[in-house]
């Protein structure tokens, strides 16, 4: 029975560092709120709460982080299709992009490389010191939380069938 642990165990580890994860890089959950964080925006500072009323992706990246910017079109394309639609509770969906790049102008070139359409994209100056790393309990990129209206977390890490599902699932029905 050890033995079978153990080699479960490991497996497990190889498995999950295979795909970018480790078995315990996500003690965030659905029904938990959101931790509040705040990025420098030149002179100001965003905060998450500032989305409260809405249902919001973040979703954390980096210019040299070659699956995440694999799924920039499939964003593109959920933005596009969710941004302007009317939710049953919510005011809205918005995307909000934090890159974890350490070179200003390698994040900027990406995102107009991308053409990321959504309007809210920070770059964590502390890039691998970040707390926000610490916040959310994440090791690698992408990683991406969806929150509801209240700052409930609905979904982590969700493909963009899944995403697309949980927001249809939102929509105002006439």
């Amino acid at each position: 029975m050890i033995k079978v642990a153990r080699w479960g165990f490991i497996f497990c580890g190889i498995v999950f560092s295979v795909f970018g994860c480790t078995p315990h890089s996500t003690p965030i959950y659905n029904g938990m709120q959101v931790p509040e964080f705040h990025v420098p925006i030149g002179q100001d500072t965003f905060f998450i709460s500032d989305l409260q009323g809405r249902i919001v992706l973040i979703d954390f990246w980096a210019s040299w982080c070659k699956p995440c910017r694999k799924q920039h079109p499939k964003l593109n394309e959920t933005f596009s299709k969710f941004n302007q639609q009317q939710f049953a509770q919510a005011d809205g969906f918005e995307i909000v992009s934090i890159s974890l790049d350490q070179k200003r102008q390698a994040w900027k070139s990406a995102i107009k490389k991308d053409g990321l359409t959504w309007p809210i994209q920070l770059i964590d100056p502390k890039a691998d010191k970040s707390a926000l790393l610490d916040s959310f309990h994440f090791e690698t990129v992408p990683f991406s939380v969806l929150i509801d209206q209240k700052g409930t977390i609905i979904g982590v890490n969700l493909n963009q069938w899944f995403l697309e599902k949980e927001l249809t699932s939102r929509l105002k029905k006439d």
